[in-house]
């Protein structure tokens, strides 16, 4: 998509169809990287891909989150990594486990205190503040308006005064 129109990709590979999955653009090494959701015969998969704009191509690392779908990513900008956070198991089971992508390889983080386990929520960077933000979701208690934060030290709850309804999807 240049802005104004839709021109099909002549990339000799592809990913295979898939629905719930996630997908964020890396600013830094300008590619839009892909990860997981469900596949036509309708399991989770679990497998990375990266599109330059010209062509697919699979991404091998040595270590990759489970097989997942609906869940959320986005690019830490300042730290130069595609985060994703949590979705559903092959099972069906909420997630809250965050792994970071540095272009190579995805590293589980290890985080004290993450959000509760959840899928359909969104992420996005802040730039001006240099954190990413979660909101909503669905979770065991039901569709959430909750807020988070994620930056280098881990995940902070945030409660403002003023916050959009409970959503999710």
């Amino acid at each position: 998509f240049d802005g104004v129109q839709w021109t099909k990709s002549a990339s000799v590979t592809a990913p295979p169809a898939r629905a719930r999955h996630a997908m964020a653009y890396d600013s830094v090494r300008r590619r839009v990287v892909l990860f997981g959701g469900h596949g036509e015969d309708g399991n989770a998969r679990s497998d990375t891909w990266e599109f330059d704009g010209q062509q697919w191509t699979r991404v091998i690392s040595a270590t990759a989150p489970p097989a997942r779908y609906q869940h959320a990513m986005a690019f830490d900008v300042g730290r130069g990594k595609v985060v994703l956070f949590a979705g559903y198991d092959a099972d069906g089971a909420p997630l809250n486990d965050t792994w970071e992508f540095d272009g190579t390889n995805w590293t589980a983080r290890a985080i004290a205190s993450p959000p509760p386990a959840r899928g359909d929520h969104a992420m996005a960077y802040d730039s001006q503040r240099n954190n990413i933000v979660l909101f909503g979701g669905y979770h065991s208690a039901g569709v959430q308006n909750d807020t988070w934060v994620l930056d280098a030290s881990g995940w902070t709850l945030r409660s403002p005064s003023t916050k959009p309804s409970a959503r999710g999807d």
